[in-house]
């Protein structure tokens, strides 16, 4: 799953020159990271047996030294996340994402001043 969202991402209207999974590496400005993010609600079906799964998945805006610019990326790639339903994403069928939070949140620089935000969701996806 997180292959194909890093993938998905790529298709976007994205301005990243760097993206990865599980790592970014902090010298490479404008990145962004896919991360599976356990941090996720579960659900049953009743009879225990349902069509579909769930994904807890996290997104690392590392952008650039510039607060302002970085805030507007990761308010832009929000918005164009915010509504995926019933969407392929390589082999998997996502019926939709649910943002945990109502906005990026901000998460301070890193050791060379780079401002970065996060982006948590859940996907929802046809199983098999």
């Amino acid at each position: 799953m997180l292959a194909e969202f890093r993938d998905y991402l790529k298709t976007l209207n994205s301005k990243a020159d760097h993206y990865s999974i599980g790592k970014i590496e902090n010298s490479k400005e404008k990145s962004i990271g896919v991360y599976a993010d356990s941090h996720q609600r579960r659900i049953e079906a009743v009879g225990k047996k349902s069509s579909y799964d769930t994904a807890g998945i996290r997104i690392l805006i590392h952008w650039n030294k510039n607060l302002k610019e970085t805030e507007a990326f990761a308010r832009s790639l929000y918005e164009e996340i915010r509504y995926i339903t019933d969407t392929d994403m390589g082999t998997v069928h996502v019926h939709y994402l649910d943002l945990l939070y109502e906005e990026p949140v901000f998460i301070g620089t890193d050791d060379n001043g780079v401002y970065e935000y996060v982006i948590s969701g859940v996907f929802y996806y046809q199983r098999g």
